[in-house]
């Protein structure tokens, strides 16, 4: 990952940390079942840039997250991640 891209994701796992210490239900739903990824689709959308969309199940819940991964050097990096 990008380090914007990762400082987003950090924010994000600060703040549902400290809402969860509320709400232990949801820390029961979403911390201790397997991710489970039920469908990966992703396309190429410029000579060194891919989106892709990405299912997901943790226990009984289904999420979804884009990504998109941009050609950095000799490697993908994720520069976007949206989890809803």
């Amino acid at each position: 990952m990008t380090k914007p891209c990762l400082d987003r994701l950090q924010t994000m796992q600060y703040l549902l940390g400290t809402h969860m210490v509320t709400h232990p239900e949801l820390k029961a739903k979403f911390c201790y079942l397997p991710t489970v990824p039920t469908l990966i689709d992703g396309m190429i959308t410029g000579k060194d840039t891919l989106e892709m969309a990405v299912f997901m199940t943790i226990g009984q819940e289904n999420l979804r997250v884009n990504l998109k991964l941009k050609y950095i050097g000799s490697r993908w990096m994720c520069i976007y991640a949206d989890l809803g």
